[in-house]
């Protein structure tokens, strides 16, 4: 699994993806990772795409999925 840097969010600093697990992990600012399961190759697409505001996916899309601290 390779965190990949994001640029330009105030809410996210990295982000992974674990194809095997099929989730989605993220890292906050404070340090904190959040794990997001069941998270298909089409989710993971449409969350690191570069134009994908990262906060308000998290909030409309990820928050539904099961998650915890990573």
């Amino acid at each position: 699994m390779e965190w990949q840097p994001v640029h330009g969010s105030t809410r996210v600093v990295a982000i992974a993806y674990a194809a095997e697990d099929a989730c989605i992990y993220v890292e906050f600012p404070s340090g904190k990772r959040h794990a997001y399961e069941g998270c298909s190759q089409t989710v993971w697409e449409e969350f690191s795409d570069p134009s994908t505001s990262k906060g308000s996916y998290i909030h409309t899309n990820l928050n539904f999925h099961p998650h915890h601290p990573a």
